[in-house]
């Protein structure tokens, strides 16, 4: 079987080789030689830190940016049920003589039907929001009779509670940006580091025979990948609760940066080149993320079988 190094080529695997190389450092013993120089030690700590660091950050805010999404989706939701159900409740008051049929033009509806607009975007549920809220008063300005279930008060309630949903998920988006960036400002010199440090983990161990000398690389972050098979990794996400299947679980082998998404069923799986021990992640928003470890080199095909916790 022939192999090869797979030098990193995403965050995640970059992460991994550089949190890899540095647990690796500190589990050395004191009288124990060191396989990188004095100067790789240094950009280690250094460089290193500065990208495990911004990696974390990264991670922190797309989660938050992730979460304040879901608010900011279900949100939109209520007010769009709120817009379609004032418009009706006025169509009603129209046919019971409560309100004039030309006052429809204050919202910007047509005095012609009766029709509710279509809400397909985020940018239409928040203008005719506006169109509501603002209409309503231009109306009761030309003696329009109050709307009553739902009144005015009550919509402009929900209105502005989705309109700072809305507020603080832009602005997360643009603080996981800006993290994003950083990040990826750092990727050149991690990418620099990681080769001077496989290349001296290699020159260190390249008197040892080749199994061991990939598994002593392999404990510094060294990425192996087979160039002669493929193994078959796959299993199943399930709900700890209920054993029911998760669909849509994000399920990735951060060494490597490679990832699949779970089907209908709960199903992954996946094939991969990478040889030895490695991690892998399994995520779903609402959900604890697992994690664990799996070795490619003693199993033929890997099944696993996973449960996810509700996060509280």
């Amino acid at each position: 079987m022939t192999f090869h190094r797979s030098l990193p080529s995403s965050n995640s695997s970059r992460y991994a080789a550089i949190e890899a190389a540095k647990r690796k450092v500190a589990h050395l013993a004191p009288d124990e030689d060191k396989p990188i120089t004095p100067a790789t030690e240094s950009r280690l700590n250094n460089v290193g830190e500065q990208y495990l660091t911004a990696y974390q950050e990264a991670t922190l805010a797309l989660a938050k940016q992730v979460k304040a999404t879901e608010v900011a989706v279900k949100s939109r939701g209520v007010v769009k049920m709120h817009i379609s159900h004032f418009i009706q409740v006025f169509n009603f008051g129209i046919e019971r003589g409560n309100h004039r049929l030309q006052d429809r033009s204050f919202y910007g509806l047509s005095v012609s039907g009766g029709t509710v607009p279509v809400l397909s975007s985020e940018a239409e549920i928040v203008q005719w929001g506006n169109n509501i809220i603002h209409g309503d008063a231009e109306r009761i300005a030309a003696g329009g009779a109050p709307m009553i279930n739902p009144s005015i008060e009550e919509f402009k309630a929900v209105y502005d509670e989705m309109i700072l949903h809305i507020q603080t998920q832009s602005s997360l988006k643009n603080g996981y940006d800006k993290a994003q960036e950083q990040l990826n400002s750092l990727n050149e010199a991690v990418d620099k580091l990681v080769l001077r440090i496989w290349n001296e983990i290699n020159t260190f161990y390249d008197d040892h025979k080749s199994a061991n000398r990939r598994r002593k690389a392999r404990e510094w972050g060294v990425v192996y990948v087979s160039t002669d098979t493929a193994q078959l990794v796959g299993g199943s996400v399930l709900n700890l609760a209920d054993d029911k299947a998760i669909a849509g679980a994000v399920v990735s082998f951060r060494e490597i940066g490679m990832q699949t998404v779970t089907d209908s069923n709960g199903k992954f799986s996946f094939k991969t080149d990478y040889y030895g021990e490695t991690t892998l992640v399994v995520e779903k928003i609402g959900f604890d993320p697992k994690t664990y470890t799996i070795d490619t080199e003693n199993d033929k095909a890997t099944h696993i079988k996973v449960h996810l916790t509700v996060a509280k």
